[in-house]
């Protein structure tokens, strides 16, 4: 008897396909928004902004003042575009965030502040609180080219300054070592 032809197997089947459907549909919306968000540029209004990208996934004034839109995109938020806007409400500056250049370059351990991490890469995926360890946590999800990659920044509670900072792959996308 062919296992393929048993019920049971067909439902599971089902299940299969319709599984990879979903992530599929999932895979191309998140493509849709990145593509999207990639072709901002300096000198668009926020108007344009908003018709083009929609409303942004959060926003924050900047210690200079501006105002800076955050469009978090791609499966599994693995891209965070942020917008700075200037006086006239026009962008001055896009970039993609989420990368191994901005941790090393924006999250300077004993002196970038918690507000500076949030202000350059926008909200973490999650936060975890120590407080046996007197420190929090932000992850934040990125890629390497195709490698799914975590940033763990370590946040001293008493001083709010950055401990230290750590990059590694996402294990929950990684095959097991054989």
């Amino acid at each position: 008897m062919n296992p393929f032809q048993s019920p049971a197997m067909w439902i599971d089947r089902q299940s299969l396909v319709s599984r990879l459907v979903a992530l599929a549909f999932c895979v191309v919306l998140g493509a849709c928004s990145v593509v999207e968000l990639s072709r901002m540029q300096p000198g668009m209004s926020a108007d344009e902004v908003r018709s083009v990208a929609g409303k942004p996934t959060e926003t924050r004034t900047l210690k200079s003042g501006e105002a800076a839109w955050y469009y978090v995109g791609g499966f599994a938020a693995w891209r965070t575009y942020r917008l700075i806007f200037d006086d006239h409400e026009r962008v001055r500056d896009v970039e993609q965030v989420l990368s191994a250049e901005s941790f090393r370059e924006k999250v300077l351990p004993r002196r970038s502040k918690r507000e500076d991490v949030l202000q350059a890469l926008g909200s973490p995926g999650l936060i975890v609180r120590f407080e046996g360890k007197g420190e929090e946590v932000f992850s934040y999800r990125f890629l390497v080219i195709a490698t799914q990659m975590i940033c763990d920044v370590h946040i001293d509670l008493a001083s709010g300054y950055v401990k230290s900072y750590e990059t590694y792959p996402d294990q929950a996308y990684t095959s097991p070592a054989t």
